[in-house]
């Protein structure tokens, strides 16, 4: 406003419209540079749609075809049936003699002490000794005991088989059975079988007994002959009927040593 209270109109200069129009333009040209600045790789890596090249290629198109248009048929159906194989003759140790063969028995060719002074004497000698021997419902099975003497609270009872003259072996852990009375030795048993398929006249089995406390190892092997127990033919098994079972008296036969619980010094 003047000194006489009436507005004044502003008049532009020349100079300062030239300046904003070439600032305009200097803005215009940045951006069309930045926009034709394009990157020649994208930092961000982008999936690719594939749908575009099968589009493009005719060859790529994916197509189906059911069996029954091929001249196959659409279920192809297969049955199972159960069956168990059959076992080859033979086959299995513990398998019941076959009618027309023999029946074997595993019998002891050894002695046992006949007193107790005897049995005593061995335990004094050598610390363990094979008590007595039984026979079982399986004719080809025996069951012993071993007594040992009790000089040793951790001590372990183990009888060593074979049956090919040691050329192989197997040791058989046996197992407590009691402490004598007066605590001066202890008794324990052991189980033998004879393999059914190596059974035949005259076959062997020999054992000994393996008797071992802390620090020390010792042995009953029947003064150096080891124990025998050989297979022996009975009769010959019927072949129209089955397997006859063993008679009450022949497996309850019992060798059997004459140690009395009484102690003895």
């Amino acid at each position: 406003m003047d000194g006489l209270g009436l507005l004044r109109v502003p008049v532009l200069e020349e100079g300062a419209d030239e300046e904003d129009e070439e600032d305009e333009e200097d803005e215009e040209e940045d951006e069309a540079f930045k926009v034709h600045l394009i990157p020649r790789s994208s930092p961000i890596p982008r999936r690719r749609d594939h749908s575009w090249d099968e589009a493009e290629d005719p060859s790529l198109t994916r197509k189906v075809r059911f069996a029954d248009t091929c001249g196959l048929d659409l279920v192809h159906l297969q049955t199972f049936s159960k069956f168990e194989p059959e076992e080859e003759e033979g086959e299995g140790l513990d398998s019941p003699p076959q009618p027309g063969g023999f029946q074997f028995q595993l019998q002891p060719d050894f002695s046992l002490p006949s007193s107790p002074a005897e049995l005593w004497a061995r335990l004094q000698e050598q610390g363990v000794e094979v008590e007595a021997i039984a026979r079982q419902e399986d004719l080809l099975s025996v069951a012993g005991t071993v007594r040992v003497l009790n000089d040793a609270f951790q001590k372990s009872v183990q009888v060593r088989a074979t049956l090919d003259s040691w050329r192989s072996h197997y040791d058989h852990p046996a197992g407590h059975l009691q402490t004598a009375p007066d605590g001066g030795s202890d008794l324990f048993s052991f189980t033998l079988h004879f393999p059914r398929s190596c059974a035949a006249p005259g076959a062997c089995m020999e054992f000994v007994v393996r008797y071992q406390t802390p620090g020390e190892v010792r042995w009953a092997n029947n003064r150096g002959s080891n124990y025998r127990l050989v297979c022996r033919a009975l009769e010959e098994v019927p072949s129209s009927c089955p397997c006859p079972s063993p008679s009450p008296t022949s497996t309850k036969l019992v060798l059997r040593s004459c140690l009395r619980a009484s102690p003895i010094r």
